[in-house]
């Protein structure tokens, strides 16, 4: 594994294969994030450790003139549990930054950050952008959830959080797509498997009208 904790998760299934997953941000199903899997204990002795290592009366404050975008140190969330986090933007004392291991982004101060040691750098980031993908079966056609040009209501994005959020799944990657900022997301079917019949959840969403198959057939 790499030094960094900026370093990219680099075992991605291909396209076609399955990817057991945890849904660690859910925000739509045009924007979410998924960890490994098979990483999460490892993941979870990391945060114990972090939690332990930033609470430190010994723990490194960051001072401004050593901040530069892209470098890792650790930051509370707004309940205050430290997390990885990486520098997008830095705004005099106020700082913009990724929160490498869940997927989302805040804003923090500068005295907020901290130090990371080399143990704390050695998980490669575990947040993996993704969105859903789903085929949904009407009539004799079959359909693509539609994820593009979409406004998502509140009420949308509550049910999808209520359904993904901390979940585990079994991701089918079905291609890569390039993101905004030049990142690329998994396009991944979602289905549990944790009952006696396999749930897919496109089609829960396209069922209680979360979601519009797209119109145009695949």
């Amino acid at each position: 594994m790499s030094s960094c904790p900026d370093a990219d998760y680099e075992a991605i299934p291909a396209v076609g294969a399955y990817f057991e997953v945890r849904v660690a941000l859910s925000v739509n199903p045009g924007h979410f994030a998924v960890q490994p899997y098979k990483c999460y204990n490892q993941l979870q002795t990391l945060m114990k450790n972090l939690q332990e290592h930033c609470q430190k009366p010994t723990a490194k404050a960051v001072q401004p003139s050593q901040l530069a975008i892209g470098e890792a140190y650790a930051a509370p969330d707004s309940a205050g549990v430290y997390h990885r986090v990486s520098i997008h933007k830095i705004y005099d004392e106020i700082i913009h930054v990724r929160f490498v291991d869940v997927g989302d982004d805040g804003v923090i101060a500068c005295d907020q950050l901290k130090t990371l040691n080399p143990e704390l750098r050695k998980l490669p980031k575990m947040a993996l952008p993704a969105q859903l993908y789903g085929k949904f079966k009407r009539t004799r056609a079959v359909w693509r959830i539609q994820l593009t040009d979409v406004v998502w209501s509140k009420e949308n994005c509550l049910r999808f959080r209520e359904l993904s959020l901390g979940q585990k799944f079994i991701g089918i990657v079905r291609r890569m797509t390039k993101q905004r900022d030049g990142g690329r997301a998994m396009c991944l079917e979602l289905v549990d498997t944790s009952t006696p019949k396999d749930i897919k959840l496109h089609e829960i969403l396209i069922n209680e009208k979360h979601a519009q198959p797209a119109t145009k057939e695949v």
